[in-house]
């Protein structure tokens, strides 16, 4: 594990690509696991992705802390962005829009952070787990 955090700009495109893979499918609900990244980024991104060259990486950004890596019912792994990579991710997407001109909208998922120093976007999945009301309606 590295001392420092990168930033999104210090990581390689695919690692970016996979972090908001990772992100999107916590959002949804759904598992992040190995082949479901894989099917995310070819979905979005790529037209085929090699498992070496995914779960690489998936390695790099979990000994970087942007990723937290456990096994799950002792066959797959299951991936899950760290609260470090959480905080990158909204601080490049809200820098992308100011430059774009483009006001984001609330999102409705949205929970004040757990040191206080901002929001998180909690998966459906995690707000259920911590007892919250997941919201309804659709998504963006």
């Amino acid at each position: 594990m590295t001392d420092s955090l990168p930033s999104l700009v210090d990581l390689h495109g695919f690692q970016r690509d996979v972090l908001f893979a990772v992100r999107a499918l916590e959002r949804d609900g759904d598992p992040p696991r190995g082949l479901r990244v894989k099917r995310r980024l070819e979905a979005t991104y790529y037209e085929e992705v090699h498992h070496g060259r995914l779960y690489q990486n998936l390695d790099t950004l979990a000994e970087q802390n942007l990723i937290a890596k456990g096994a799950k019912d002792g066959r797959a792994n299951e991936y899950a962005t760290t609260e470090a990579a959480r905080t990158i991710l909204d601080a490049h997407v809200r820098a992308r829009a100011e430059q774009a001109g483009v006001e984001l909208a609330t999102d409705a998922n949205a929970f004040p952070s757990e040191n206080g120093t901002g929001t998180e976007t909690r998966s459906r999945g995690e707000q259920t787990e911590l007892g919250d009301t997941p919201a309804t309606g659709g998504e963006a």
